[in-house]
């Protein structure tokens, strides 16, 4: 128990006001406050003596709980909680390559559509990594007023990239279609967290003006693009278009969501 003392106005100045509260753990209690008013005349000299040391203890106490309270907010603020998906490009076969990036870093959970499925090797997934699919999306409602797995990943979620970023998934996103649990993630996506793509594509796809409407389209929503990269790519053509390596997109997205957390205080976004 505390006892909390506090003075009434100028109308009952010889009134003091004794607050009774359990405090739980925390500064912030959750049992009935007791309150009893006793008028100040009714106590003797050594009992008023007693008031003011009850009041020396009382002012330790809350400072305490002060410092208490800046130890913990020193302790930082806890890993960004990351949502990486993958769509139907060749470069998902560095999917299990880019969790272990992001693993030391964030906490992850992972989206992936049936076309990726294609090329992510499962044995290169992190243990602990939780994997949602298409499936999840319909198997995990069954009533109105279950919770919506696409909704559900959008409000966990602090930052979303999705690598590698394949021409159907660029368009589906870019004229808002959500066809998948991926595009209905982006079709929920709160803007106001950042959003990042790693593009992958051949070459002539990559020229085509089709993707610069596009992107200029993701652009205005507040995507950030890490750009493709020129090289030898898997159909055998060399040119831009292949998927950034997976230490340039941890490290683009690392530096963008730190210096976004140091802005906003020492909660991650």
């Amino acid at each position: 128990m505390f006892l909390l003392r506090f003075f009434c106005d100028l109308h009952l100045q010889y009134t003091l006001l004794f607050c009774y509260t359990r405090f739980r753990g925390a500064r912030f209690c959750d049992a009935p406050v007791q309150v009893i008013w006793i008028p100040y005349y009714c106590f003797s000299a050594s009992l008023r003596r007693f008031i003011v040391l009850i009041d020396q203890v009382m002012d330790f106490a809350e400072s305490m709980i002060s410092e208490q309270e800046v130890v913990k907010d020193n302790l930082g603020p806890r890993k960004p909680r990351l949502l990486l998906a993958a769509s139907g490009s060749v470069a998902a076969i560095k999917f299990g390559h880019l969790l272990h990036s992001f693993s030391d870093w964030a906490e992850i959970k992972a989206v992936v559509t049936k076309s990726s499925l294609h090329f992510i090797d499962k044995a290169s997934i992190p243990k602990g990594v939780v994997i949602y699919t298409d499936e999840e999306e319909w198997s995990s409602w069954k009533k109105i007023g279950d919770n919506v797995l696409h909704i559900e990943l959008r409000k966990w979620a602090d930052v979303m990239v999705i690598a590698p970023l394949s021409a159907n998934t660029l368009g589906k996103i870019a004229g808002g279609l959500c066809d998948n649990l991926l595009t209905c993630v982006v079709r929920a996506w709160d803007f106001n967290k950042p959003l990042f793509v790693a593009p992958a594509m051949n070459t002539y796809m990559w020229n085509n003006p089709f993707t610069t409407r596009h992107l200029d389209a993701i652009s205005e929503l507040g995507i950030s693009v890490v750009p493709p990269i020129t090289k030898r790519l898997a159909c055998g053509d060399y040119g831009n278009g292949a998927m950034a390596e997976p230490s340039v997109i941890y490290s683009t997205v690392m530096l963008a969501v730190d210096s976004r957390a140091q802005t906003n205080g020492n909660i991650v976004l």
